[in-house]
């Protein structure tokens, strides 16, 4: 009985505990790692965007910098299934992203929707 008592109680003081115990992360807020690996996903944004998704990619998409997440989101994801063209970027703009897991997309997409509430 003693022994059942004490896995229950270590099951619930750290089985039961949240991986992320510093910050949040599964499509929250980024975690310093997260951050990390949008940087270095958004170096292939910064070509055409910017460094801060300040620019009109070709002088004609949108500024992205002014998206919020989830726009962000459903964008890399329509242009990841060739569902989104516009300006006539989506072959381009597919090709870039179509490696991006879930996972990058949504911690790119937080990332990149920092920039306007950030100066540099």
């Amino acid at each position: 009985m003693k022994v059942l008592f004490s896995i229950i109680l270590t099951f619930t003081f750290f089985g039961c505990q949240s991986s992320n115990s510093t910050s949040e992360s599964k499509y929250g807020k980024n975690t310093p790692k997260d951050n990390i690996k949008a940087k270095q996903l958004f170096q292939k944004c910064q070509r055409c965007h910017g460094e801060r998704g300040e620019l009109h990619a070709i002088r004609k998409s949108d500024i992205i910098a002014f998206y919020k997440k989830e726009e962000i989101v459903e964008a890399l994801k329509d242009y990841q299934k060739g569902k989104r063209n516009k300006h006539r970027f989506g072959h381009l703009m597919k090709g870039i992203v179509s490696d991006f897991s879930d996972h990058e997309i949504h911690i790119l997409a937080e990332y990149i929707s920092q920039f306007k509430k950030s100066k540099k």
